[in-house]
């Protein structure tokens, strides 16, 4: 795994994170966030809260499309990316 320092820690870049851009990987990071600390509602804040990890990266990778950062496509087709 390669690694680099920020700041006090190394982060490490996995497979799947090298094909996200830094914008991308910044807004699933933030979603991320609220969904560690409970803040993290499906749909509106008046939605339920979301419970599952899965559900809090779609969340994420989606709000970065939106936003027009560099993602991979949605999967489809049992897996295989954007058939």
């Amino acid at each position: 795994m390669k690694g680099y320092k920020n700041s006090t820690k190394t982060v490490y870049e996995t497979e799947e994170s090298a094909n996200y851009a830094r914008g991308g990987m910044a807004k699933v990071g933030k979603v991320m966030g609220e969904f560690k600390r409970g803040k993290l509602h499906s749909g509106s804040k008046k939605g339920p809260e979301v419970t599952s990890r899965k559900q809090a990266i779609a969340i994420g990778l989606s709000e970065a499309r939106k936003a027009g950062a560099k993602v991979p496509a949605k999967m489809r087709n049992g897996g295989k990316v954007g058939c």
